[in-house]
């Protein structure tokens, strides 16, 4: 079991204590993440300690995964609309070319640029305004 606290040890009773108030709030998620590191790290892709660092990384920080999640699939979706767009023109290394030159934009605005499509960001004001 993987534990975090910045400038403090962890004893095991603190561990326990923080562990059973995180299970009572999410009852229906309860992981271990040593578990599926010690079955098959090997499914994974991963050797052994790169699967615990991905673990640890998870485990420390779970909206970083959750953003670049969300990210990447922004990027598949607009990747897919891109080649449509292309047709028997496309080519991905155009596309990653196209899309690394406009900088860290937000996915909305390289699609306008990309593809002349400003929905995304109309639709992202709305809500805003809202």
């Amino acid at each position: 079991m993987i534990s975090f606290r910045l400038s403090e040890r962890v004893t095991e009773s603190q561990h326990e204590a923080d562990r059973a108030q995180a299970a009572d709030a999410l009852p229906l998620h309860r992981v271990e993440v040593g578990g599926p590191i010690r079955t098959e790290p090997a499914a994974l892709g991963l050797d052994r300690e790169a699967a615990e660092g991905e673990a640890a990384g998870a485990a420390s920080s779970p909206t970083q995964k959750i953003s670049y999640i969300i990210g990447k699939w922004q990027i598949m979706n607009l990747l897919g609309r891109y080649k449509d767009r292309k047709g028997d023109n496309f080519r991905l290394g155009q596309f990653h070319d196209d899309l690394i030159k406009n900088g860290s934009l937000p996915v909305s605005v390289i699609e306008w640029l990309l593809l002349d499509d400003d929905s995304s960001i109309k639709k992202a004001t709305v809500e805003i305004r809202k």
